[in-house]
């Protein structure tokens, strides 16, 4: 059963209460509960409310939201927000009251995320210093401009604290205002939510291409077989896909506080033509910074926008499972192009519901407007190379147009170049492109030279029908070796940041990559027979592929081994000392996120 609550808190003034009004609402309103994720935007909808006695007098700013019993306990809370404009008549559509105190309230309700902007820095702590974005945010989640909306783990600090923010005097502004300076500056998306967990709203602050903070238990596919009915449900037959050419540029003027700064790519304007855009203006001050804006903002209007518009029906129960703002993992069109006939991540810009057309409480119609995005690496799989050949099985194909890296590991005492054949794992060979390798020898083992290891990473990216078999022959005189597939669901074409090529005894090796999209770390080293599986750790990172001990069938010391992790931002990996202290290589890469 749906809830309408008009809540306001007990304060100095007097009491506060929670009403339910449910039976009061009239149904045919009870449609476009939307909210939106949208660097703070704020929807508004409507309500029409029967007053036949006269009990209310609703005001601006009180607090309404909706909860739905039917859903789990601690995921009920489907709307809020607050109380807008009110209008007072005495009826519509057919139910009037003539005479008498009757009424009835037509109520504007705006979405939670106008919190953001309702207090004006004042202050002088607002007069802030040059610093970094990540420190403007705590010192305005500290504040008492923004003191009502808390942090509860959807913030991305590492992230934040990439970005320099030049100084700025907010006072006279509000928390929104800044708020919308620090996204502009990373590229980060914000928006307000209620959590129920903690009884009160939080803050999401992060990039929504390829975080994977704030994800939903939910799928979306047309295809027949996944459907389940319990996390996968089928989208409307009139979804629809929109590519967006307004949002592509090939130049950007950008003015700041002392000037103006003026960029190009000749790359967008001869794969689409050239337009210019005015940036919007920013609390930007110096040319340094501007420049970096420019160059920011210049990358992303280099591809059209995409948006996915589509419509779902969940019984009540499931009104919950998918929020504004959240990250869905997999949503199938396999009528659309590119990567959406296989399945890819998807950010929810918005999230709208209502009662479907004949009124019943048991379902709801919710509409959906998607965003694609990176999302983590999707699938990662790994072979070990027997027999001068090797085949790598994929849990699932990979979409048209997603990245595919390839990390190849061998034992050899020289740095020979590789030319290994790759295939579909039959007769038809594919094309990967060679990116680098790295190999380091050991000079003083048994007398010197003792044994090497060399790692080297190809890509491509996938086709139409690529199918989910990597195979690799011809592979060239060599001990032992692995081999790893990881596929991305988006990217752009990878660069290596760090190569690192000799002994490298035990320690700390700092493979970092950009702030922006995934870094990936790989290396091949030698282990002792006595080495423990836990032989690599990360700092912001997680393990996507591992060759470790358990998992060479031949458990003795002369078989190497490698290790892959992926990151959202920069990170070290330490190298657990019980390695033997043999060769050992690595490679980090940068795979940028973009959006196709």
């Amino acid at each position: 059963m749906l809830q309408h609550h008009w809540s306001h808190p007990t304060s100095p003034a007097g009491a506060g209460w929670d009403i339910v009004i449910s039976n009061r609402v009239r149904l045919v309103t009870e449609t476009g509960f939307s909210a939106r994720a949208a660097v703070g935007e704020a929807d508004v909808i409507r309500v029409v409310v029967d007053d036949p006695n006269a009990e209310y007098d609703f005001k601006t700013l009180h607090r309404w939201y909706l909860v739905e019993t039917a859903c789990p306990s601690g995921n009920q809370l489907v709307w809020n927000g607050y109380i807008g404009d009110q209008r007072i008549i005495r009826g519509s559509d057919g139910i009037l009251y003539p005479t008498g105190s009757g009424r009835v309230w037509e109520l504007e309700l705006v979405q939670e995320n106008t919190i953001l902007g309702l207090r004006i820095v004042t202050g002088a702590d607002g007069n802030r210093p040059a610093e970094t974005a990540k420190a403007r945010l705590t010192w305005l989640l500290a504040s008492d401009y923004l003191s009502t909306v808390h942090d509860h783990g959807l913030i991305d600090w590492t992230g934040l604290d990439a970005f320099a923010m030049d100084a700025v005097d907010y006072r006279g502004q509000t928390a929104a205002d800044v708020l919308r300076d620090i996204s502009l500056i990373s590229n980060y998306n914000h928006y307000a939510r209620y959590n129920e967990t903690y009884q009160e709203i939080e803050l999401a602050c992060y990039e929504p291409n390829t975080s994977t903070l704030d994800t939903s238990s939910l799928a979306i596919s047309n295809a027949a077989a996944d459907i389940d009915l319990a996390t996968t449900w089928p989208p409307s037959e009139d979804t629809v896909v929109t590519r967006q050419g307004s949002r592509v540029a090939a130049g950007i003027y950008l003015p700041y506080d002392g000037g103006s700064v003026y960029t190009y790519s000749y790359d967008t304007s001869y794969t689409f033509g050239f337009r210019d855009v005015a940036a919007p203006s920013a609390n930007v001050k110096t040319e340094t910074k501007a420049k970096a804006l420019a160059a920011r903002l210049l990358a992303q209007h280099a591809t059209q926008d995409e948006r996915v518009t589509t419509r779902i029906q969940v019984p009540a129960a499931n009104l919950g499972d998918v929020k504004h703002g959240q990250l869905i993992d997999s949503v199938k069109l396999v009528h659309a192009p590119g990567s959406w006939m296989t399945g890819r991540p998807a950010r929810v810009v918005s999230k709208s519901f209502g009662r479907p057309g004949n009124l019943t409480q048991a379902v709801y119609d919710v509409d959906l407007e998607l965003s694609p995005a990176a999302g983590a690496p999707s699938h990662a799989s790994t072979a070990q190379i027997n027999n001068n050949a090797a085949l790598v099985t994929l849990p699932k194909a990979p979409g048209e147009g997603m990245l595919m890296v390839m990390v190849l590991n061998r034992a050899i005492n020289s740095d020979d170049p590789w030319g290994p054949t790759f295939t579909d794992g039959g007769s038809n060979v594919r094309t990967w492109t060679y990116l680098d390798r790295a190999w380091a020898l050991d000079p003083t083992q048994y007398g010197g030279p003792g044994p090497g290891a060399q790692v080297a990473v190809w890509y491509r990216f996938a086709g139409a029908n690529e199918g989910n078999l990597v195979g690799i022959v011809n592979w060239g005189t060599s001990g032992a070796l692995g081999a790893t597939v990881i596929t991305f669901a988006l990217g752009q074409t990878p660069t290596v940041t760090t190569k690192i090529s000799d002994t490298l005894y035990a320690g700390n090796w700092t493979i970092g990559g950009a702030t922006s999209g995934y870094w990936l770390a790989t290396m091949a080293l030698q282990r002792t027979a006595y080495a423990p599986a836990d032989v690599i750790t990360t700092t912001a990172g997680h393990e996507i592929a591992n060759f470790d001990p358990a998992q060479n069938p031949y458990n003795d010391s002369w078989h190497y081994v490698a290790w892959n992790y992926a990151a959202d931002v920069k990170g070290t990996i330490a190298v657990n000392p019980n390695l033997n202290k043999w060769g050992r290589a690595a490679l980090g890469i940068t795979i940028p996120a973009a959006v196709l």
